[in-house]
């Protein structure tokens, strides 16, 4: 595993490597700021730093914000079971969640709300304790010997990412000389992590389909909707 210390100065060798006849001056400092941008990217992909935490629900509200140590919540446990995940579109249909007078005994199911905020359904009887999973924030690294707080296998990614955000700033043809270095980090966070979110991209699909209707309408009212 590689220290954060080590990570820079490989990082301003290898930049040193990119730009022999036009160097360029970059600080410790600098890259150190994109070494925690790094950590931080990585792990809204892959998940990395997760922790729990937990809030009180009560019988009279079922609509709470995470607590503050959560970035998103992943699951949400009560009495040592797992609730159901739903989106809130399908609780909509499904219950009345809203409804002052839904209470039962146990929670059954929860739902995200934007990113601070998630539903509990149907309310408890009496004040349970639910505790949430989730993200959470890395605590920032210095310009020490500290290690890496990820797996050695995402080393080089962190290096390929820190020097794609100082070819970046630099802009013109140092920034076309390293164009696929934040591809190539994504992609090894996608394959540590065995989740491919990034690359579900929805696909369309499009034919000429006869509408006879439409087409009687618009000739009755003329090109521009005339009577």
């Amino acid at each position: 595993m590689t220290n954060v210390s080590d990570t820079i100065t490989l990082c301003l060798q290898r930049l040193d490597e990119l730009t022999p006849s036009t160097p360029i001056h970059w600080t410790r400092d600098e890259l150190l700021v994109f070494v925690n941008d790094a950590l931080f990217e990585l792990n809204l992909i892959a998940w990395e730093f997760q922790g729990t935490d937990s809030v009180v629900a009560h019988s009279n509200v079922n609509v709470y914000d995470y607590p503050d140590t959560i970035m998103a919540g992943i699951t949400v446990m009560v009495n040592n079971k797992y609730l159901q995940r739903e989106n809130l579109g399908d609780l909509d249909k499904e219950a009345q969640w809203e409804d002052p007078s839904r209470k039962r005994k146990d929670i059954t199911t929860w739902s995200p709300i934007g990113l601070n905020k998630f539903v509990v359904d149907p309310k408890p009887m009496i004040d349970t304790t639910v505790f949430i999973e989730g993200l959470i924030e890395h605590v920032a690294v210095t310009d020490t010997a500290m290690d890496l707080p990820t797996r050695p296998e995402y080393d080089n990614a962190i290096q390929d990412y820190v020097i794609e955000r100082a070819m970046f700033k630099e802009g013109g043809a140092e920034l076309a000389q390293q164009g696929l270095l934040y591809k190539d980090f994504i992609e090894t966070c996608q394959q540590m992590s065995g989740r491919n979110i990034t690359r579900m991209h929805p696909r369309f699909t499009y034919a000429v389909v006869a509408d006879n209707v439409s087409r009687d309408k618009l000739e009755q009212k003329g090109p521009q909707g005339d009577d």
